[in-house]
């Protein structure tokens, strides 16, 4: 905003104030802290020039730091911006009153200025002595003293004390008390997301006249904080927060199995678990000793971000962005922080800089994950839900393989009789056993128009060449007979349905190759159904720099076992390679033999878990694999990764076991005597190890079965080795800087040099009592939760951009109690929801709400509109369709047809509408498909759940009340709930009325709302009496059948009644 200019004003000259300043003086508060009043006008109207990003700052000037804002001016006459008492010895005053476009600031071309009253609070705090304080935000909160109020009968908690001394102040007094049942329907909607009904409302007012007032209040906030509906309620704002969806997002939006994290969410609530542990659990709960599968699981929080399963894009660039994703969702979610806006370039209103925010960013780099996520299985790392049955029989299972597995260690003693027997009948040599294909790679044979590659073994299943017939792999000299070089996108494949192993068979591949080009990188054998299912199958791989890894894969890259050479191998010479696995889905099963010898290699991954051949579909059961089975080929995976050339290969042999040192030696064509022959012997010849390592098989075989066939979630495992992070010029993914270590914004506090380099670490930081911010985050939504708006109204950003706190010494008292109690969540909402201030009325007469409009001061109660779940699962509750079932998989109500089908492009492209119970689950359980979310509850503002929500907006749209009026889930309840006014509601039209009045707004109707409502009820009574055909096309709507022993005429026109009711602003409102 400031510039430095030469200006000849004389110092120590008395100065003048504009008039229109003088006259905003008094509307502004006596003592102006800089924190609360200044830097918010600063942060809007300057920091983009004068800020702390040092890189737009357009001179030195700044004045977000104590010293930017009273450094000596150069250039000026007045030795500083701010002289603190002297208005006019501070350049800044100058500045703001001036008329002088070339001189007053902010600039013209800014398009920014000041107010009058802002102009007035600045000059009111350079009189006071222009001192600077860090941003309220960043200093830790402390025990403010409860203020001294003078209507001490009206305070029933602490926190009355602070909203009635701003009260007072402002001359306001109190609304009066709400009545019990207006009370009553607020919390319970507050505290479970449900109405209460007609036997809560009766039970609750008979308690209140049976005993004492604020007894019955208490146990009724007792009983709605340990009802199961406590933490669905719960749930629903958190998965906000979360980003939780049933898909991934983007262009192909295909499903994910999210839902076991979203119960776990409500369990957490309903069990209360503390808020400190609560975030650390979804933090890094995979990373405490020993965790627990919930623990692990609760991990799925950093996962709910989009993710793309687009074969098309650059894997790293989006890996990047679920990194950068999770970052900012920490920052928002923990710190109400804005730390995004400092991915590209220090942020230009806080102080995090680019490379604190990378920094960051580095707690969530170490994941082992992927751009690209499969089509078929959940993307890695995952957990898997086996049940307690099947925990069971895994424990069996294990100790029953670890037993044979011993059994059938060739170096077991059992064997030392019958091997030293055959040892000494045995001549040294050997053949290699197990072979089932061999394909000497001499030629092409041409058969119905195929270019086939001869099986020795099995000469009716052939490979082929899969590619441009034009050009051909060269056919050359090979190790034996001739060789084929690998040449532009063509491979070889080894024909369909062969050489299925699962990760539970023993297996071994056998290639002569040679390396003739020094940029040869790729597929060397690959036996895989590609990059839409994980990379699923098994592989060896030629790395850039010649070195080998071979894996095996369910998802990768990390449900795998996969192992690297530690020497490259060299180039323009022929090579054997062999990779033998014996089936144990460990990665010690592999082993890599070059040229006869056996090779040092180095563990990547041994976190092989489920089937390397299919994944279960986790909405049918069905077995599955998204392009087919893959055949096992030289050259090529799939068609999203790179093909292998420049290099010579021959003699592809195939194993049904793990060859043997011996054998792999006679491969190589070397002498097959030496080490190993006691393994030879023990793998081929003897009966006992043969029976044993068919029940070993049988055993992982069913092992695998239960594995492969649990569901998945998608969570948190780091990788053995952390990944280094860089600072990425204008957060560009390919454009590395700076190296940068773990840390977090220093303006908050500083990350100790004790504390652990990882997530846990990073939870311990933002549990810190020093932590200025993470009690004083939470307790304000939960006030929001409560109360309709935030002390701190921007509840996701309390950063220089962000509100100042209406009450800042009730948020900081809330913020240490809440800390001081053990992080209770329970505890601090039922202190919450029994203060006087929440018990108040919000209706008071029309000038008195005209004193503040808002209700930022709090001297009426709250009034708010249902949210979108609220507003169905009251319908639903009212008319008893309501199923109170809690947790398990998504269900999919009622939904205008065709709309998946007008976003989808690949996946998920037909709406299947479910029926029975699952049309009337609470919303929170709705499939949510990002790319088409609920349309209903998107026209009540819920989040698109893409980005971190913490604050939903709220709109009022004619499309409301059209779902409301004819959207069947809304019609069928109001049919439902016309049956109940008929057959339970009383004798007269005027009792029924009443009850479905009661049912839906929790009081009795005023006269005149009972008129107009009997008024209504005699004219649609008639209109379908007279026209019966339209009575049943009202009952036909929906599922649920209808009561055909009452009339039908009756039960249409108190359908209408009930619908209108529906849409009373007392149903959808809360007072």
């Amino acid at each position: 905003m400031f510039a430095t200019y030469s200006v000849g004003f004389v110092a120590g000259c008395g100065v003048d104030k504009p008039p229109d300043l003088v006259e905003a003086e008094s509307d502004i508060p006596d003592e102006i802290r800089f924190s609360l009043h200044v830097r918010p006008i600063l942060s809007d109207r300057c920091y983009a020039c004068h800020g702390p990003d040092i890189e737009g700052r357009v001179t030195d000037l700044h004045f977000d730091t104590a010293e930017g804002l009273h450094a000596d001016l150069i250039e000026s006459s007045r030795s500083r911006a701010v002289r603190g008492g002297d208005l006019g010895g501070s350049e800044v005053f100058h500045r703001i009153t001036s008329v002088d476009p070339d001189y007053r600031m902010p600039p013209p071309e800014s398009n920014l200025s000041l107010s009058a009253r802002e102009k007035a609070i600045i000059v009111r705090w350079i009189e006071q002595g222009g001192e600077f304080e860090p941003h309220w935000a960043f200093t830790p909160p402390t025990e403010p003293p409860v203020p001294d109020v003078e209507n001490t009968g009206w305070v029933r908690d602490p926190i009355d004390t602070f909203i009635l001394a701003q009260i007072e102040r402002l001359g306001l007094s109190p609304a009066e008390e709400s009545s019990a049942s207006s009370w009553l329907r607020r919390v319970s909607f507050d505290l479970t997301g449900l109405p209460p009904s007609i036997d809560d409302l009766d039970d609750f007012l008979g308690q209140i006249e049976a005993s004492s007032p604020e007894s019955a209040y208490e146990s009724e906030v007792d009983r709605l904080l340990a009802s199961d509906s406590y933490g669905e309620r719960m749930a629903v704002a958190w998965l906000d927060i979360a980003r939780y969806a049933d898909s991934h997002g983007y262009q192909d939006d295909g499903w994910r199995n999210m839902w076991p994290w979203r119960d776990w969410v409500i369990r957490s609530y309903n069990s209360n678990q503390p808020y400190d542990e609560f975030v650390t659990d979804q933090l890094a709960g995979d990373l405490y000793d020993n965790p627990t599968r919930d623990q692990i699981l609760a991990t799925g929080f950093n996962r709910n971000h989009l993710q793309s399963q687009e074969g098309g894009i650059v894997l790293e660039e989006y890996r990047n962005d679920y990194v950068a994703n999770r970052t900012d969702t920490f920052g928002k979610a923990f710190l109400a922080l804005t730390v995004e806006c400092a991915r590209c370039h220090d942020h230009r209103y806080d102080p995090v800089s680019q490379e604190e925010y990378y920094e960051l960013y580095s707690f969530f780099n170490d994941v082992n994950e992927i751009g690209n996520i499969p089509y078929a299985g959940e993307a890695s790392p995952t957990v898997i839900l086996t049940t307690e049955i099947e925990d069971l029989r895994l424990a069996e299972l294990t100790a029953m393989i670890s037993s044979l597995e011993r059994e059938v260690d060739s170096e077991n003693e059992i064997y030392d009789g019958e091997f030293d027997q055959w040892r000494m009948s045995h001549d040294g040599t050997i053949d290699p056993v197990g072979l089932v294909a061999h394909y000497p790679l001499d030629e092409f044979v041409e058969k119905e128009d195929l270019l086939t590659l001869e099986d020795l073994i099995q000469p009716d299943s052939a490979g082929y060449f899969w590619g441009d017939k034009d050009n051909l792999p060269p056919i050359v000299e090979g190790i034996h007979g001739n060789a084929m070089t690998l040449v532009g996108d063509g491979f070889l494949d080894m024909g369909g349905k062969r050489h299925h192993f699962d990760r539970t068979d023993a297996f071994s591949l056998s290639l002569w190759f040679r390396i003739d080009e020094l940029d040869a990188t790729g597929p060397l054998l690959s036996k895989t159904s590609g990059l839409f299912d994980g990379n699923r199958g098994y592989h060896l791989f030629l790395n850039e720099d010649h070195t080998l890894t071979a894996s095996l894969v369910h998802v990768g890259p990390d449900n795998q076992i996969s192992t690297r050479s530690v020497e490259s191998v060299s180039e323009m010479q022929w090579h054997h390679i062999a990779m033998s696995y014996d089936g144990s889905s460990r990665v010690s099963g592999i082993t890599l033999s070059l040229d006869g010898v056996v090779i040092d290699t180095k563990t990547e991954v041994d976190n092989l878990k489920q089937s390397i051949t299919v994944t279960i579909d986790p909405f049918t059961g069905d077995s599955t694999n998204w392009a087919g089975d893959g055949d096992l080929r030289i050259g090529f995976s799939d068609n999203n990764q790179r093909t292998l050339e420049g290099v010579t290969v021959d003699e592809l042999k195939v194993f049904n076991r793990a060859v043997s040192p011996p054998e792999i030696r006679d491969l190589a064509g070397l002498s097959s005597t030496g080490d190993g022959m006691r393994m030879y012997y023990v793998t081929t010849q003897s009966t006992y190890y043969g029976e044993r390592f068919a029940e070993l098989t049988a055993l992982r075989v069913e092992e695998n079965f239960i594995l492969t066939h649990a569901p998945e979630v998608m969570v948190m495992r780091d990788l053995p080795e952390p990944r280094e992070t860089f600072l990425l010029y204008r957060g560009q993914y390919d454009q590395a800087r700076q190296k940068v270590g773990y840390g977090a914004p220093k303006a908050v506090l500083n990350y100790s040099d004790e504390a652990p380099r990882n997530r846990l670490g990073l939870a311990e930081w933002l549990f810190d009592d020093k932590n200025p911010l993470t009690a004083r985050v939470v307790v304000n939504r939960l006030w929001m939760q409560i109360f309709g708006r935030g002390i701190v109204e921007s509840a996701d950003n309390f950063g220089s951009q962000g509100a100042v706190p209406s009450h800042p010494e009730l948020l900081d008292y809330l913020a240490i109690e809440f800390r001081n109690s053990g992080w209770d969540t329970k505890a601090m909402l039922k202190r919450l929801v029994l203060s006087a201030t929440y018990r108040q009325t919000s209706i008071v007469p029309l000038e008195k709400k005209q004193l503040d409009v808002d209700n930022l001061f709090l001297a009426r109660g709250p009034d708010k509109r249902l949210t979108a779940e609220m507003m169905r699962d009251n319908a639903l509750s009212v008319s008893n369709l309501l199923v109170n079932e809690i947790g398990g998989p998504p269900v999919r109500p009622y939904q205008p047809d065709g709309l998946w089908k007008e976003q989808a492009t690949r996946n998920a492209v037909k709406y299947v509408q479910d029926s029975g119970d699952k049309l009337y689950r609470r919303s929170i359980y709705t499939i949510w498909k990002r790319t088409t979310p609920p349309p209903a509850m998107m026209s009540f503002d819920t989040s698109e759940r893409n980005l971190c929500i913490v604050k939903r907006q709220s709109t009022s749209t004619p499309l409301q009340a059209l779902i409301l009026m004819n959207d069947p889930q809304f019609v069928e309840s109001a049919r439902i709930l016309a049956e109940r006014m008929v057959s339970e509601g009383g004798s007269s039209d005027d009792d029924k009325i009443t009850f479905g009045f009661r049912m839906l707004t929790s009081r009795q109707p005023t006269p005149n709302e009972k008129a107009l409502l009997w008024s209504l009820l005699e004219g649609e009574r008639l209109t379908y009496e007279r026209d019966i055909s339209a009575a049943y096309a009202v009952l036909s709507t929906g599922e649920f059948p209808r009561d055909e022993s009452l009339s039908a005429a009756e039960v249409a026109a108190f359908t209408t009644v009930a619908s209108t009711i529906m849409n009373f602003d007392a149903t959808i409102i809360l007072r």
